[in-house]
């Protein structure tokens, strides 16, 4: 039942993870039954269960260092089951001063 998402920082970023008063329209940064940890180099979240159709998860970064950055695919698996994990295509960031 239970999916592990985990999402690599970009280099010249750290999380922010005390989020309690932001505030971004359209953007909910807590969704109800979904636990989130943070380590120093990823975000995990842990999906109880998944339904069919999309489900947003977000989180703050704050930006550290300026200059292009890429970003790691996230990795999506069933927790005790990783044979059929799937991850995300890599991009890049450019963080200006």
């Amino acid at each position: 039942d239970y999916i592990l998402i985990e999402d690599p920082f970009p280099a010249g970023t750290q999380a922010i993870d005390r989020d309690r008063g932001y505030d971004i329209k359209g953007i909910a940064l807590r969704v109800p039954q979904v636990h989130r940890e943070f380590g120093d180099q990823r975000a995990a979240f842990f999906v109880p269960h998944a339904s069919r159709g999309e489900m947003t998860l977000a989180y703050l970064l704050r930006a550290t260092l300026p200059g292009d950055y890429n970003v790691m695919p996230a990795r999506v698996m069933p927790m005790y089951d990783p044979q059929f994990a799937g991850n995300s295509s890599n991009t890049t960031i450019k963080v200006e001063d």
